[in-house]
């Protein structure tokens, strides 16, 4: 092997890492945990972009139900396939990642069908969650 390929293969192994960062992910490598978390090949991920409501530790009844309704909802864009899985950094203390469905990012369709609210953390720190009982707020 001449010196000028040992030059580029680090670039080109580079190229490929990345290219495999957001890459086609299949449904059914994919388990919907709730309406904002998943496992992907054995990885937990947090999605970004949006919030929705608990279901395991819901502060009432309506939250709840509309939990399950967020889950069912992201269960339904995933079987529908055409996914792509995105690893990000965040300041949460799990792995997180943005999941695109036929191109359109997760968050905006969950957003769009009214089972989450946009939730986008900066670089210092999170906004507080905003409870989705009435009056309720959580951090």
């Amino acid at each position: 092997m001449n010196w000028r390929l040992w030059q580029i293969l680090p670039m080109t192994i580079g190229l490929v890492a990345t290219t495999v960062a957001a890459k086609d992910i299949a449904p059914a490598d994919i388990r919907v945990m709730t309406g904002d978390t998943i496992v992907a090949r054995g990885e937990t991920y947090r999605l970004v972009g949006f919030d929705t409501p608990e279901t395991v530790q819901a502060q009432c009844p309506s939250e709840r139900k509309l939990g399950y309704r967020a889950t069912f909802r992201l269960r339904r864009i995933v079987a529908e396939g055409g996914l792509d899985l995105e690893p990000v950094s965040c300041k949460e203390s799990h792995a997180c990642a943005i999941l695109r469905a036929h191109g359109q990012n997760v968050a905006e369709l969950m957003v769009a069908k009214g089972v989450a609210r946009p939730f986008t953390c900066s670089t210092a720190n999170c906004p507080p969650h905003k409870g989705w009982c009435a009056g309720a707020t959580h951090g």
